[in-house]
């Protein structure tokens, strides 16, 4: 794993649904102000959302 990775663990905070599409996990950053997704594993495969 990367030293500099951080996982928490937020599906109580955001929906696990985007766009009618439910995701079994996602990627994010925090910066500070706001979560930006970056990408999803969904039952379509992976969705890169940046």
């Amino acid at each position: 794993g990367d030293p500099n990775g951080i996982a928490l663990p937020i599906n109580e905070a955001v929906s696990p649904t985007l766009l009618g599409i439910d995701l079994a996990a996602t990627v994010a950053l925090w910066n500070g102000s706001r979560l930006d997704l970056l990408a999803a594993r969904s039952s379509f495969g992976r969705l890169d959302l940046s």
